[in-house]
């Protein structure tokens, strides 16, 4: 299950990845995995002009700065700060238990599978096995 934190986190990237292509077109923002920490960093073209990269760096620090708040107002007004609390319920794919017992014919179920049995029954005369 994904966290309310961790869709916030996924979502924030993209959203500066966005932003920074729309503020300065072409200057190749993307995100990579950094090995070391195991975060995903935002990078950009190194071989941009340095007020350019400069306005950059300040762009995305007060974008990580203010997504950081943003994530702390999220964790404090969840009701069990620190659980795993799942975004979103399950989607319709997931698996689905059965309903109550109290909804299920019992001797329909029966004359079902007694049924199914009888196709595999050998007939009387049939000795392949």
């Amino acid at each position: 299950m994904i966290t309310i934190v961790e869709l916030l986190n996924q979502r924030r990237r993209a959203l500066l990845i966005q932003e920074l292509e729309r503020q300065w077109p072409g200057c190749g923002a993307h995100t990579k995995r950094n090995q070391l920490t195991k975060q995903d960093d935002v990078v950009w073209n190194l071989l941009l002009p340095k007020h350019v990269d400069a306005e950059i760096r300040v762009y995305v620090r007060g974008w990580n700065a203010a997504m950081d708040d943003a994530r702390r107002v999220v964790a404090a007004a969840s009701p069990l700060e620190g659980s795993d609390i799942p975004a979103a319920p399950p989607t319709r794919y997931g698996h689905k238990p059965y309903g109550p017992a109290s909804r299920r014919d019992l001797a329909a179920a029966r004359a079902a599978r007694s049924g199914l049995e009888s196709l595999f029954v050998d007939a009387p005369g049939d000795a392949d096995a």
